[in-house]
């Protein structure tokens, strides 16, 4: 194998391995010490082109009641508040998953591919409108009972005060057609 061959296959190597890197990128220390992201959860990706975004999966039985316990813990103790709606589609009046009962209830439902799962999901705000949301969701195999559930994927995402009030905006001025 030539040096330069050998060269090319070392900087593939390095390139690959860069986009695998789960250390948190240059965002803002606020966003980074007020995002909550489950122990041991194994990072995929992280996105901040419209918000700041972390994708991860977590190995956690259903109906995970310690994860989400300990994020509202540690969520109210950094001076966040729990929402019972969803602030960016206030016109939905659907409660969010932990306002559904003393234990909350996860939400059954078929994602856009046709696999069948359940959901969380969650908003906080704090003092200054800055809203954090969180989704986990079991997705089933085929014949596969949500008891036997084992492997949780998620993401948090930060939105600014700003961008909150804009993606309101965006949906008051949509038009509303009748069926």
């Amino acid at each position: 194998m030539s040096v330069n061959v050998l060269r090319m296959v070392l900087c593939l190597i390095v390139a690959l391995s860069a986009g695998c890197v789960t250390k948190a990128p240059e965002w803002p220390p606020y966003v980074v010490d007020n995002m909550w992201i489950p122990k041991n959860a194994l990072v995929g990706t992280r996105d901040s082109r419209s918000s700041y975004k972390v994708f991860y999966t977590v190995n956690m039985c259903y109906p995970a009641k310690d994860l989400i316990s300990e994020m509202a813990k540690t969520m109210t103790a950094k001076g966040w508040r729990r929402l019972s709606l969803d602030p960016v589609n206030p016109s939905i009046e659907l409660k969010l998953n932990h306002a559904l009962g003393p234990d909350g209830n996860w939400s059954h439902g078929v994602d856009p591919n046709m696999v069948a799962g359940y959901d969380w999901r969650e908003f906080w705000e704090d003092g200054d409108k800055n809203v954090i949301h969180y989704v986990f969701k079991y997705k089933l195999g085929e014949n596969e009972h949500i008891e036997n559930a084992c492997t949780l994927s998620g993401y948090t995402s930060y939105m600014s005060a700003e961008q909150v009030h804009a993606l309101l905006k965006a949906f008051q001025e949509m038009p509303i057609t009748p069926p």
